[in-house]
């Protein structure tokens, strides 16, 4: 049986898990729909750090952390079948005051 896939790279459109005062307002985001509700957050001069309780990873400021954990691609074949590469922010919290931001997709 010949294994003959034919791939096309595919970018993945980030989705992000935000959380605010120990979850007392829970909501998933992608990077077009944090600026379009919190455009503050995008703001160059309160550009907060986020800070990573995993090791292995630094803090980063916010559009940093964006910037990075958005780099993902994927590879989609001839039968649409979806593969990612593995990205090391997937499921790794950050936080900043009281808001938690995760990458879920």
């Amino acid at each position: 049986m010949s294994n003959n896939h034919q791939f096309t790279k595919i970018f993945v459109n980030p989705s992000y898990l935000c959380s605010w005062n120990n979850n007392d307002k829970v909501e998933i985001h992608t990077i077009e729909t944090l600026k379009q509700d919190y455009p503050i957050l995008f703001n160059e001069q309160k550009n907060e750090i986020f800070c990573c309780h995993v090791n292995g990873l630094d803090d980063y400021s916010f559009i940093d952390y964006i910037k990075l954990s958005s780099k993902g691609t994927g590879l989609k074949d001839t039968k649409n079948t979806i593969y990612v590469k593995p990205i090391d922010f997937l499921n790794v919290p950050f936080d900043c005051d009281n808001m938690t931001i995760t990458r879920i997709k």
